[in-house]
C-alpha cells in the first residue's frame, strides 16, 4: 500500500491506485501513451471501448510515465456504491488532497453543488498536489448527480490540469465546447484494437510458441483485435496439436470467443485451483482474508499471486499486493459455472463474505452480499446498525437503494431502522416510501421502552405533514408532540418541531407567537450543536421580519445564515453549505424583490439543487419561481419557460400539486405580460385553482408564495384586463382584509386595485391608491413587485414621477426619487430632471459610510471586517448595497462618488 494511503481502510486505498503492472501489462503501447502524453495536454481525454480493450492498462501504463517524469498524478477506479454523489465526493477529495492526512470536510446533507466541483479542483492548484486524475471503469456511474459532479469537475479545472476517463460507454455530456476549444482528445475501440506487430510483442511475454505472421494477422483479424480475447487465445494454445486449428476454430463474436477461451483455460487449472476460483469469483475485489473465509483454506495469499503469475485474469490493485481483482468477463464465468456445479454453496458463499467484510468494517459491500444470498434478515441486521453513520453522511440514496431489496414484513420491530429509512426518503423527497416507513411505527408510541430510544419519531410525522404541504396540521401534531417529549430526549427533535410551529404560525398571522417558537427552535439548535436546525430557525426569522416589511434587516438576516460562531461550533461539516441550501429559495427570492438579480443568480446557481431539497414546499417553490421570474425579467424568455417546465416536472415527481399550479400561473402571468392574452387565457383554463391535495382546506392560513408572489391574484388581473372591471373590484375588501399585516401582500393588492381603477377611467383615484402603494414599497425597499406589474401601472408610475416634478416638498422628491428607480428596474426610459442628480434614490447608512470610510483609509475587506466585528460576506454586502446606491461598479468610483457628494472625507 502507498504510504499516503497507509491509513485508510485496504478496499478504499485499492480504489486510488492503479492496477499494478503484472505480467502481459508489460506490454508497451507507445503509440497510444504518446496520445495520452502530447506536449499539448488536453483538458479531457476519454478513452471508451468495450470490456478486455486494455483500458485500465493504458492508463496506468501512462500514470506510471507521467510519475517517472515527476508529475503527480491521482486515480479513482469508480465501482457502483460511487452513485452516491457524497460517497463520490469522499473518494475524490481524498484521491486530490495533497495532504493525506487532512481532515475529510463532508458536504451534507443530500444533495452536490458545483461548489463542491470547485473545492476538489481547488486541491490541484496547491503545492504537491495532482494535477491529472485518472478515473476508471467510469461506466459504473448511472447516477446523473454523481455524473454531473465530474461533468462540473472539468469546468473549474485549474490551467494545465487535465482529466483521464476510461469507460465503456460514452458519458451524456455535451463536450462539443471542448472540442471546439482543442481541450477534447477522444480514444474508441479502433485506435485500441491490436496491431499484429502487438500480437507478435504480446506471445513473446506470454512465453508461447512462436506463431508467423500469417498466422498472428489471422488471429487479429478473428478477435478483431480484442485484446482480452488474444490473451485468451494464447492460454489455450498449448492445448491444440496446429496452430492453425485453433486459431481457425475461434469464431469472430466476442461472447463467443470468451465463452469458448475461458471453458478451455479453466479446464487446463488443477482442481484445487478450479475450487479456489469459483469460491472466490463471487468477491468484487479479493484479499487473503476473505479468500480464506470463503474457501476455509489457508495459503490464499499464495494462490493469488500464482494466479497473477500465469496471466489467470487476476491482478493486484495494489503495490503491495494484498488487494486483488478478478477480470469481470472471467468472474462472469466463475460465476456462472459457480451457480451450475455449486448451487446450494453460491448463497452460503455471499452469506459468509458478507459478514467476512462486515467485520472488518466494510458494512455497504457486507449489505450487497447479503442481498445477493438472498439473506434478507443478515443485510437488514448490517444496514440497521450502519444507516444512522449513512444519514450523517449524507449518503441518503445509498440507505434508501440498499433498503429497496429487503422486504418490508423484515422490518417489523426494528424500529430504528424504519425510522432512519423514513427520515431518509423524506429528506431525498420520496415521500411514498417515507410514509411507508412511517406507517411501520404507528404503534410505536404505545411501546415506552422503544419510545425511548427512537428520538427521530416525534418528528417524523409532523415533517411528513409539512413535505405534503398542510402546514398547520403539520403544526398541530407538532405542538402535540412536543409537550410529550421526554426531558431527556435530543434537543434537536425539540428544535425541529419548534421550528415547524414557527413556520405555521407565520402563516395564520400570529407573528409574535412564531417568534417565540423561533427563539425554543434556536436554542435547542444550539444545545444540538444542529446547523441544520439553526438555518432552519434564522430563515423564519428573516421571514418574520420580511413580512413586517423590513425587507434589508431580513436581507442581512439571510446572508448571514451559515455564519458566525453559532454555526462554526455545530458539529455539522460544510455547516455554510448546509445553510444556504436551506435558505436558498427565500434568500432569492428576497433578493429578486430588491432587485438584485445578478447576486440572486450567482446563489441560484450555486446553491439550488440543496435549496430543492427542502422539505418546507413553500421555499422549494419560491426557488423555482424565482430562478424563472429572473429570465423573465433579463429578457431570456426561452430559459423563462424552460424553468417553469422544470419546476413542473419537479411537482409531478415530488408529488406537489401546488408547485405544478404555481409554475403553470407563472406562464400564464408571463403571457400576460407579453401581452398574449388569448394565450393566457387558454393556459388558465387548464389550471384546476382549487388542486386535490387529499388535506383539508387551510383556513385563516396565508402561505409564503401566495403573500409575497401573490400568485392567486392572476386569474383576476386575466378578468381585469379582458374588460371585466367591475367583477374584480367586488374583490378588495376581501383580499385587503385578508392582508393583515402583511405588507408586501398589502402592496401587491393596491397594486391590482390602482390598475382596476384605471381600467375603470378613475385616474384620479388610481393614482391615489398606487400613491398608497409607493409609500409602502418606499418606507421597506419593495423593487419588483412594482416593476413586475404590467403596463398599466408602469404607465401610471411616468404620470406620478412627471405630476411630482414641480412639488418642492421632501416628500415629493423622495417619491418621485423611488419611481425613478422603480421605472429604471423595469427598463423604461425616463428623462431625469436638474433635481434627480443631488438625491440618491436610497441614502446610505450609517454602516455603509462607516465601510467607505474604512475603504478610504485603505482597509481591505477582511480587516474591515476584523475591526467591526463582522464576518467578510457581511462587509461585502454592505459594499455591494453602497455600490448600488451610488450607481458605481468598483471601489474606486464609489470613493470619487461618495467624495463628490460630500459623504465621506
Amino acid at each position: 500500500m502507498n504510504n499516503e494511503y497507509q491509513n485508510l481502510h485496504p478496499a478504499m486505498a485499492t480504489k486510488l491506485s492503479p492496477p499494478a503492472r503484472w505480467g502481459y501489462d508489460l506490454l508497451e503501447r507507445p503509440h497510444l501513451l504518446e496520445k495520452l502524453l502530447t506536449k499539448q495536454p488536453k483538458r479531457l481525454i476519454l478513452i471508451t471501448a468495450a470490456a478486455g480493450y486494455g483500458k485500465s492498462t493504458l492508463m496506468a501504463q501512462g500514470s506510471q510515465v507521467l510519475q517517472q517524469q515527476k508529475q503527480v498524478t491521482a486515480w479513482l477506479t469508480i465501482d457502483e456504491d460511487d452513485n452516491d454523489p457524497v460517497r463520490l465526493f469522499t473518494y475524490l477529495f481524498l484521491a486530490l488532497q495533497s495532504d493525506k492526512s487532512a481532515s475529510l470536510q463532508l458536504p451534507e446533507p443530500t444533495r452536490i453543488t458545483r461548489n463542491h466541483a470547485a473545492k476538489l479542483t481547488s486541491l490541484m492548484t496547491e503545492s504537491g498536489a495532482p494535477t491529472i486524475l485518472f478515473i476508471d471503469e467510469f461506466e459504473n456511474l448511472i447516477n446523473p448527480d454523481s455524473q454531473q459532479l465530474i461533468y462540473w469537475m472539468l469546468d473549474y479545472l485549474p490551467p494545465g490540469a487535465r482529466m483521464v476517463i476510461a469507460s465503456r460507454t460514452r458519458p451524456a455530456w455535451d463536450l462539443s465546447k471542448l472540442a471546439m476549444q482543442g481541450e477534447l482528445l477522444e480514444v474508441h475501440e479502433p485506435d485500441l484494437k491490436l496491431s499484429s506487430d502487438e500480437a507478435a510483442r504480446l506471445t513473446e511475454l506470454h512465453g508461447s510458441r512462436r506463431i508467423d505472421k500469417q498466422r498472428l494477422d489471422i488471429l487479429v483479424d478473428k478477435t478483431e483485435g480484442w485484446l482480452a480475447g488474444v490473451r485468451l487465445a494464447l492460454l489455450c494454445q498449448d492445448n491444440w496439436e496446429k496452430d492453425v486449428d485453433w486459431i481457425n476454430a475461434l469464431s469472430g463474436e466476442i461472447e463467443q470467443i470468451a465463452d469458448f477461451l475461458y471453458a478451455q483455460v479453466f479446464r487446463q487449472l488443477e482442481t484445487e485451483q478450479q475450487l479456489f476460483l469459483l469460491k472466490v469469483s463471487i468477491l468484487n475485489r479479493m484479499t487473503a482474508g476473505a479468500c480464506e473465509a470463503l474457501t476455509q483454506e489457508s495459503g490464499a495469499q499464495t494462490q493469488l499471486q500464482s494466479l497473477c503469475r500465469k496471466g489467470l485474469f487476476i491482478q493486484p490493485i495494489d503495490p503491495e499486493r494484498k488487494w486483488f481483482r478478478m477480470h469481470g468477463l472471467m468472474r462472469q464465468f466463475l460465476r456462472n459455472r459457480l451457480k451450475q456445479q455449486m448451487p446450494n454453496q453460491y448463497g452460503l458463499l455471499h452469506e459468509t463474505a458478507a459478514r467476512w467484510f462486515a467485520n472488518h468494517n466494510s458494512r455497504i459491500e457486507a449489505v450487497h452480499y447479503a442481498i445477493a444470498a438472498n439473506n434478507p434478515k443478515l443485510a437488514l441486521e448490517i444496514l440497521e446498525d450502519v444507516s444512522k453513520s449513512l444519514i450523517e453522511k449524507g449518503q441518503l440514496r445509498t440507505l434508501s437503494d440498499l433498503a429497496k431489496h429487503i422486504p418490508d414484513s423484515f422490518l417489523d420491530g426494528h424500529y430504528q431502522l424504519s425510522a432512519n429509512l423514513c427520515l431518509a426518503n423524506l429528506l431525498i423527497h420520496e415521500l411514498g416510501s417515507a410514509q411507508r416507513y412511517s406507517s411501520m411505527m404507528e404503534h410505536v408510541s404505545s411501546i415506552l421502552e422503544v419510545n425511548k430510544t427512537l428520538a427521530e419519531i416525534p418528528i417524523l410525522e409532523p415533517l411528513l405533514m409539512t413535505a405534503e404541504d398542510n402546514m398547520v396540521r403539520a403544526s398541530e401534531m407538532a405542538k402535540q408532540n412536543l409537550s410529550h417529549l421526554q426531558s431527556d430526549q435530543s434537543h434537536f427533535e425539540r428544535g425541529v418541531l419548534s421550528n415547524i410551529i414557527a413556520f405555521a404560525e407565520l402563516g395564520l398571522g400570529n407573528p409574535e407567537t412564531s417568534l417565540n417558537h423561533v427563539l425554543q427552535a434556536r436554542a435547542s439548535h444550539l444545545e444540538a450543536n444542529s446547523a441544520l436546525g439553526l438555518a432552519y430557525a434564522d430563515m423564519i426569522t428573516a421571514m418574520r421580519v420580511r413580512s413586517q416589511g423590513k425587507l434589508q434587516r431580513a436581507r442581512e438576516i439571510s446572508g448571514d445564515v451559515g455564519h458566525g460562531p453559532d454555526y462554526d461550533q455545530a458539529e455539522s461539516t460544510a455547516p455554510n453549505e448546509i445553510a444556504k441550501g436551506v435558505v436558498n429559495g427565500f434568500e432569492i427570492d428576497l433578493l429578486y424583490e430588491l432587485n438584485e438579480l445578478a447576486t440572486a443568480e450567482d446563489l441560484l446557481k450555486e446553491y439550488a439543487p440543496l435549496g430543492r431539497e427542502n422539505v418546507a414546499p413553500d421555499i422549494v417553490i419560491l426557488g423555482f419561481l424565482t430562478s424563472a421570474r429572473i429570465a423573465f425579467a433579463e429578457g431570456n424568455t426561452e430559459l423563462a419557460y424552460s424553468r417553469l417546465d422544470e419546476g413542473e416536472i419537479a411537482g409531478i415527481r415530488w408529488p406537489l400539486p401546488r408547485l405544478i399550479q404555481s409554475m403553470r400561473l407563472q406562464r400564464v402571468r408571463f403571457t400576460q405580460l407579453e401581452g398574449k392574452l388569448d394565450l393566457a387565457r387558454d393556459y388558465l383554463a387548464d389550471i384546476d385553482m382549487a388542486p386535490d391535495t387529499g388535506q383539508p382546506p387551510r383556513v385563516g392560513y396565508m402561505d409564503p408564495v401566495s403573500e409575497w408572489v401573490a400568485l392567486d391574484l392572476v386569474p383576476l388581473r386575466q378578468t381585469l384586463q379582458e374588460g371585466d372591471a367591475a367583477t374584480v373590484w367586488q374583490q378588495f375588501p376581501q383580499l385587503i382584509e385578508a392582508s393583515g399585516a402583511r405588507t408586501g401582500r398589502l402592496i401587491q393588492v393596491l397594486l391590482l386595485k390602482a390598475e382596476c381603477l384605471s381600467k375603470m377611467g378613475n385616474q384620479d383615484a388610481a393614482q391615489q391608491t398606487l400613491t398608497e402603494a409607493i409609500d409602502l414599497g418606499r418606507a421597506c425597499g419593495f423593487i419588483r413587485t412594482f416593476a413586475d406589474s404590467g403596463r398599466t401601472i408602469i404607465d401610471l408610475l411616468k404620470s406620478l414621477y412627471q405630476e411630482w416634478a414641480n412639488k418642492p416638498a421632501p416628500c415629493f422628491r423622495e417619491r418621485r426619487a423611488y419611481c425613478l428607480q422603480l421605472l429604471e428596474a423595469a427598463n423604461e426610459a425616463v428623462i431625469r430632471g436638474p433635481s434627480d442628480e443631488a438625491t440618491l434614490v436610497e441614502p446610505l447608512s450609517d454602516r455603509e459610510l462607516q465601510m467607505l470610510t474604512l475603504v478610504g483609509d485603505g482597509l481591505k475587506n477582511e480587516q474591515i471586517a476584523e475591526q467591526l466585528f463582522l464576518s467578510v460576506n457581511t462587509v461585502k454586502w454592505h459594499l455591494r448595497r453602497a455600490y448600488e446606491k451610488l450607481d458605481v461598479r468598483s471601489r474606486t468610483e464609489a470613493l470619487a462618488e461618495a467624495r463628490r457628494r460630500g459623504l465621506i472625507q
